[in-house]
């Protein structure tokens, strides 16, 4: 199972599963939506920045649901919605595990909506590690504290990479200008040389 970014022509798949009449009744908003105000809307949040809309591909290719990403006023809120044939196969666990990776990392914090009534939604969000922030009224806020050593485990492993790739840009650099380059790491051995000096300060 895989997550991919929506595009336009997804648009009637993500249409007819929002108002499909089950998933209308666990919705925020339970009203039909109109396809001309769908389509208004879908083109409108593929161009936003505080939107990211994904097509859940069970088998690498059947679209099976769509998970939503929203920030709201510096606040990341995901919704998730799965057709029902394809519930009770950890397929919305799994795609919530996965948009975390889409999240930021300073954006510290996932959020979702639930209504109170909504029991299934609301053993999922709790199974995948939301807790309980706040209630009201009619509905459930939950957050997701995202994983710091997760985070560190992934710079690890693009900082690993890009060392990898400094080291081939030295080698060229070397091969073609071994002067030029000589010159220009005797000046960064130095000014590392000063900061080590300064760093011996600060930890005495």
């Amino acid at each position: 199972m895989i997550l991919k970014k929506a595009k336009l022509k997804d648009s009637k798949f993500f249409y007819n599963l929002r108002n499909n009449s089950e998933v209308r009744k666990t919705s925020l908003n339970t009203n039909y939506i109109k396809y001309s105000d769908h389509i208004r809307w879908f083109k409108k949040v593929l161009k936003s920045k505080k939107f990211q809309l994904f097509k859940i591909l069970f088998k690498g290719k059947i679209k099976v649901g769509y998970v939503r990403l929203n920030e709201i006023d510096g606040k990341i809120f995901v919704s998730i919605n799965v057709d029902k044939k394809y519930r009770r196969k950890s397929i919305a666990y799994e795609a919530l595990k996965l948009v975390e990776n889409q999240v930021t990392s300073n954006k510290q914090s996932i959020f979702s909506i639930v209504k109170k009534n909504n029991i299934a939604s609301k053993k999922l969000f709790f199974k995948v590690g939301y807790e309980l922030n706040n209630k009201k009224q009619n509905y459930l806020i939950m957050k997701k504290k995202i994983n710091t050593l997760k985070i560190i485990d992934k710079i690890e492993k693009i900082r690993g990479k890009n060392n990898v790739n400094w080291m081939n840009l030295l080698r060229i650099a070397y091969k073609h200008s071994p002067k030029e380059t000589s010159i220009l790491m005797s000046k960064i051995y130095k000014d590392d040389s000063k900061i080590s000096g300064l760093v011996k300060k600060l930890i005495k």
